[in-house]
Order: C-alpha cells, then structure tokens, then sequence
C-alpha cells in the first residue's frame, strides 16, 4: 500500500436521515456516501439535509469523515471575510 491524497470535494451518491443519534454526538447527524473525483468513496457525517448528486465539501477531523454543501460552505467563507 502507499499513500494518495485526493480532492476534498465530491458528490453524494447516497443520503440517510438517523432516526436514532448516535451515543456520544452532541448533535444529530445523517451519514452520506459521498463519491470523490478520482479517489475513494467515503461514509461522512453531515447535519444537512443532502440529495443524491450534491456538490459536497469534505474535511478529516479526528479519523471522521464531514461533509457539507459546497454552496453552503461558499457562502460562511465569504460572510467571515466580509467582516474581517
């Protein structure tokens, strides 16, 4: 095995609602399986609600797997630069 980087964006190819929140979340989270442009399929916990073939942002924290709209993310990166 060696090691790859690969793009932090993707597209979601599958979305679930949790019913049930997972013990030790301070908030609810859904999973989605996010595809990445020429890399690997990922499993990532978002507090979005996402459709299938949404554009997605995705960032490592703690060996877990986060993702949100790219479009929302966008947006909170230019309103904090607005106010700096």
């Amino acid at each position: 095995m060696r090691a790859k980087e690969w793009l932090d964006e993707g597209h979601v190819l599958s979305f679930e609602r949790l019913q049930v929140i997972p013990e030790g979340l301070a908030e609810p989270y859904n999973m989605a399986l996010v595809e990445i442009e020429r890399g690997p399929k990922l499993v990532c916990w978002t507090s979005k609600t996402l459709e299938v073939d949404d554009p997605v942002k995705v960032i490592e924290q703690g060996g877990k797997y986060f993702c949100s709209r790219k479009e929302e993310l966008g947006f909170k990166l230019e309103e904090e630069s607005l106010k700096a």
